[in-house]
């Protein structure tokens, strides 16, 4: 049976507020590897069709369209025009399945002919026991492998991630591509509260010793659209009531999660980040309220990369990390550098606007909501007392208490 094209394989995502790589490249928006704890099978993962893959022919035609004269700019031209590093795997693994990772490896070849940065995020077995992906990533020149793990258990992780790659196996690849001189990131994540001591004392220290270079951070998110069953399921695997948990801890509904509170995570990770930073290693905290407490000015690490430089730097995160005397203003001028071109078309419908529907609009509209998803005043130690500018704008207060 044949596939049909992914139309939407490549574009920018919603995630600019606090993101400084909201652009994705996805071969397939279904992810075969149907990992336990993954928010996407609440969201209509399911449902989506195998068939539906990428066309490489087609990335390049976008390519080439973007670095020619005649064609007028959409966002993903401008975007790839820049260079802003692009995350693949953003939606699914791009190794999951062998169609799907043939397509990637002709992918990652037509932005390797201009040098294009790219983090891969995979956690799959396929990257892992063929020679010809492992060969094809270490000749790239702008590429960083970005592997998610959490736990060191291979049975524990067998139960959540039965058809991706054991964490002995993710760990042997990135003392392979860390050996060769490849910039390795890993992503915990989830983060189960009740493996912490786990992480502390024995994932990282491994982790560090494989010779990645950089820890991110991210706690389990719990999707609202899950029904109990699922949940139960959860729990049960996890031996561990992970609602109840989340309840007595007055998690909070933020858009279609359910997430811990900004302070009681950061409580939570100081062993962690005390360990990490034991093993010489920077981290990144991905996770909602925290993105600018990272080492890092961009959460995932790559903002001191050669060939990486032109990450997004207009999102909130980096701009409250900046601050130097705790005063946020928004920055009208940024207009004049953001890409003015409308990204309706890759915004969830109930979170357009009725003008300028720019990622400066965007900013501007979000920076002026308080109270709100994503807003300024989610961060942790960020607040609105009231006051506004002489344009209307919001003024944020930033505490140096964390």
């Amino acid at each position: 049976m044949s596939s049909s094209n992914y139309r939407y394989a490549i574009a920018p995502t919603s995630q600019f507020f606090f993101c400084g790589i909201p652009f994705r490249l996805d071969t397939s928006p279904k992810c075969p590897l149907n990992c336990l704890y993954c928010f996407a099978m609440s969201r209509g993962g399911r449902r989506t069709s195998n068939l539906l893959l990428a066309d490489p022919s087609r990335i390049q035609r976008k390519v080439e369209k973007a670095f020619s004269m005649e064609h007028q700019k959409d966002i993903i031209d401008k975007f790839i025009l820049a260079k802003v590093p692009i995350h693949f795997g953003g939606m699914s693994d791009p190794f999951s399945t062998p169609e799907i990772s043939l397509r990637s490896l002709k992918i990652l070849q037509i932005l390797d002919q201009i040098d294009y940065p790219i983090i891969i995020s995979t956690k799959n077995p396929n990257i892992f026991s063929d020679e010809k992906i492992y060969l094809q990533l270490l000749k790239m020149k702008n590429v960083v492998i970005q592997i998610s793990i959490s736990t060191i258990s291979d049975n524990f992780a067998k139960i959540l991630e039965p058809n991706a790659s054991t964490p002995t196996e993710r760990l042997q690849a990135i003392d392979k591509f860390s050996s060769q001189g490849k910039y390795v990131i890993a992503r915990i994540q989830p983060i189960f509260p009740q493996k912490l001591e786990e992480i502390e004392n024995k994932l990282i220290p491994t982790l560090s010793q494989a010779g990645v270079k950089h820890i991110i951070l991210e706690f389990l998110k719990l999707p609202v659209e899950s029904n109990l069953n699922d949940l139960s399921n959860l729990t049960e695997v996890l031996g561990w009531n992970v609602i109840n948990y989340y309840k007595d801890l007055n998690a909070e509904k933020i858009g279609r999660e359910w997430i811990l509170p900004a302070k009681t995570k950061w409580e939570m990770l100081q062993p962690l980040l005390n360990r990490i930073h034991q093993e010489e290693i920077s981290y990144g905290l991905a996770d909602y309220g925290l993105y600018h407490l990272s080492d890092t000015d961009c959460c995932c690490g790559i903002d001191k990369i050669n060939g990486f430089t032109n990450w997004f730097q207009y999102n909130y995160s980096y701009q409250i990390k900046r601050v130097k005397n705790g005063v946020l203003r928004f920055d009208e001028n940024n207009k004049n550098y953001i890409p003015s071109n409308t990204i309706g078309m890759y915004i969830n419908s109930n979170s357009r606007l009725r003008e300028n529907e720019t990622l400066f609009g965007h900013l501007k509209s979000k920076w002026n909501r308080p109270g709100t998803a994503n807003a300024p005043d989610s961060y942790l130690g960020v607040e609105w007392t009231g006051e506004r500018d002489e344009n209307g704008n919001c003024i944020y207060y930033k505490s140096n208490n964390w």
